[in-house]
């Protein structure tokens, strides 16, 4: 697993490379420098560790390490794995995500929607299951789970950055730490219940981000929108792509019928199970903030430009049929996870 984590880092890191100017240098050597270096700092030794402790690094079933370790010596090695896997752009290892965000719109989808910050939370998700188990560690936090915070500071930290800035590239940035963090939030609940909304978190935050993703690139491509400001006008020159940019914001949020508030409501029901008040609490306040920062998007798309263009320009019906998938996925959902569900069942 750590051999093809730093596989592919070396892979999508040519991608971020696209041309050569200190801005795009800048950024590579950022998302090269945090990614390797907490890898192997601490991802890499804790492997080491659980191999030459063990005497093998297999995923089992239950705990792998629960007769090898102390207690507090499970609790370092845990802490190694959450820090060491910064794909997962947890505070304070996450300035990797927005510095990546040089590269072009459609190569920053597949790090912020599918593959790169999704290998982090398998891992993750793999490591709580199959090394340490969920049992274990239920027990070793049986008193109090403090695990649950670090992502908080992570939601937290996330939401005002988000909200500080009007460059449309970091608001979806620190928007995708903060749903990251979520998912992670849930998983730190440790119970199968928690880690499988968690799970389906990161299905529903893919179809969510990666249309809103497509949905701005094919805005830069054709008016070359960075800031908030240059949205103007957007709904009256491309409504179909206004919509469905509503429609993805709306579901990073939470709001009914969409991906995201399916999600976010199996979070809050295993949290309730749990008597988590601070992570309904958390969850809640998130989504408040969600809003505020996306909606300020949404605001000046819908905001009527001072200045009437000219040029009528549109986007090929190839691009248009990529996002309209995503689009349907992210509204019909509901029907998508009744099938996650049922994976769900045979992991947690």
């Amino acid at each position: 697993m750590f051999i093809c984590y730093e596989l592919l880092t070396i892979s999508t890191a040519f991608l971020i490379a696209h041309t050569k100017n200190n801005i795009v240098l800048s950024g590579l050597y950022k998302y090269l420098k945090i990614l390797m270096i907490s890898a192997t700092i601490l991802f890499l030794p804790a492997v080491i560790i659980i191999y030459t402790k063990v005497g093998n690094g297999d995923f089992a079933s239950g705990s792998l390490v629960e007769n090898y370790f102390s207690k507090n010596q499970s609790i370092i090695l845990l802490l190694m794995f959450i820090f060491g896997i910064a794909k997962t752009a947890i505070f304070p290892v996450h300035s990797w995500l927005p510095a990546a965000m040089v590269a072009h719109y459609p190569v920053s989808s597949l790090l912020h929607a599918v593959i790169v910050v999704k290998t982090g939370l398998f891992c993750i998700y793999k490591i709580l299951l199959y090394i340490f188990g969920l049992s274990y560690l239920q027990m070793i936090f049986a008193e109090f789970n403090w695990l649950i915070f670090i992502p908080i500071v992570s939601i937290f930290y996330s939401s005002i950055k988000a909200l500080g800035t009007d460059n449309i590239k970091k608001i979806l940035a620190y928007s995708t730490m903060n749903q990251l963090s979520i998912a992670l939030l849930s998983a730190f609940m440790l119970t199968p219940k928690a880690l499988g909304a968690a799970i389906l978190h990161l299905v529903s935050h893919s179809f969510s981000k990666i249309c809103l993703f497509y949905s701005m690139g094919s805005i830069y491509s054709l008016k070359k929108a960075n800031q908030i400001q240059n949205l103007h006008g957007v709904s009256k020159e491309f409504p179909l792509i206004s919509f469905i940019i509503s429609i993805s914001s709306l579901s990073l949020i939470g709001i009914p019928i969409f991906s995201g508030f399916i999600s976010k409501f199996s979070i809050l029901l295993a949290a309730s199970e749990q008597n988590q008040i601070i992570v309904m609490i958390v969850i809640i306040a998130s989504s408040i903030f969600s809003s505020l920062y996306l909606l300020k998007i949404l605001s000046s798309i819908y905001k009527p430009s001072l200045v009437e263009s000219s040029v009528i320009k549109s986007l090929p019906y190839s691009m248009r049929i990529s996002i309209i998938i995503c689009c349907c996925a992210v509204t019909l959902f509901y029907f998508i996870q009744i099938l996650i569900r049922e994976f769900l069942a045979y992991i947690t």
